[in-house]
């Protein structure tokens, strides 16, 4: 019984000795062989977000396809009548003021005068205008110019009878000669029609009509008195205009030019036919028709 134990320990004694190395290979076989890899976890879906609009290219620069962009040049509308203008206006008269010429009248047997008149050749007169466009082809002018004009009038009075038999002339002879200078203010308004609209370049004509009053001051008369053969004697008189205010038609035809810098350059020629006259006495008369040129230039 004894020996049967001794042989059962021994044989356990063995198997221990055996299996040992065998399980310990094993256990690092099983430690070394790798674990199958985790799943992800899915992600919920995002929502789609719109793509942001690109910010335009500047002009000139590539865009993010690569073109290159043009800004379309916007075209400023351009007025070459403007809605309002104004400027300065230089006139000429074609013919004096006053016309030259000469009367001689007999009263009765007793009295007879002799009258003779000679203009001043003074034409140029300055001024200012100013035009307001109505529609695109009609506009209002207005203006005002400034004229000296004179004249030298010689008047003769022959007085009394010549009696017979006698060596000398018995008749008194008184002559005046005055020498008149004045100024005459001319307020014109005209309706202008133009042939292109206000917003068509380049240069374009109008004619025009309207009305026109003058106004006369500052007469001066210088007199030099002579009866028969008698020393002349000077003195200063006054002189009454036959119209202090005078009114007058006027047509006129025209054209404006526009420069590069905008001045509009407006040459014109006007005819006034005046029903007044601003002086009427024996060989001085105002002209009845005025022939003037005219150019402004306006801003």
């Amino acid at each position: 019984m004894l020996t049967s134990s001794v042989v059962f320990v021994s044989f356990l004694r063995s198997c221990r000795r055996l299996f040992l190395p065998v399980s310990l290979c094993f256990g690092t076989v099983f430690a070394q062989q790798p674990q199958p890899p985790r799943q992800p976890q899915p992600e919920a879906p995002k929502e789609a977000q719109a793509p942001k609009p690109a910010a335009p290219a500047p002009q000139g620069q590539p865009n993010q396809t690569g073109s290159t962009t043009q800004q379309a040049p916007r075209e400023k509308s351009r007025m070459y009548v403007r809605r309002f203008s104004a400027g300065l206006m230089v006139s000429v008269f074609v013919w004096p003021q006053v016309k030259p010429g000469g009367l001689s009248q007999t009263v009765d047997t007793r009295l007879s005068i002799s009258s003779d008149t000679t203009a001043d050749n003074r034409r140029v007169g300055f001024g200012a205008v100013a035009q307001l466009a109505l529609t695109q082809r009609f506009a209002l002018a207005v203006s005002g110019t400034r004229h000296n004009t004179g004249f030298t009038a010689s008047n003769t009075t022959i007085e009394g009878v010549d009696l017979a038999g006698t060596a000398q002339d018995d008749r008194r002879f008184t002559t005046n000669r005055d020498v008149v200078t004045a100024r005459l203010f001319d307020f014109t308004g005209l309706l202008r029609r133009y042939s292109k609209d206000r917003d068509e370049r380049g240069a374009r004509w109008f004619f025009e009509g309207g009305a026109s009053i003058r106004k006369v001051s500052q007469i001066r008369a210088a007199r030099t008195t002579t009866i028969n053969d008698a020393t002349p004697v000077e003195s200063q008189v006054t002189l009454a205009p036959a119209h202090k205010t005078a009114r007058g038609v006027v047509a006129g035809l025209g054209a404006q030019f526009v420069d590069d810098i905008g001045i509009r350059v407006v040459p014109e020629v006007r005819y006034t036919r005046w029903l007044d006259r601003t002086f009427d006495n024996l060989s001085t008369r105002s002209r009845a028709d005025q022939v003037q040129a005219t150019v402004s230039f306006t801003f």
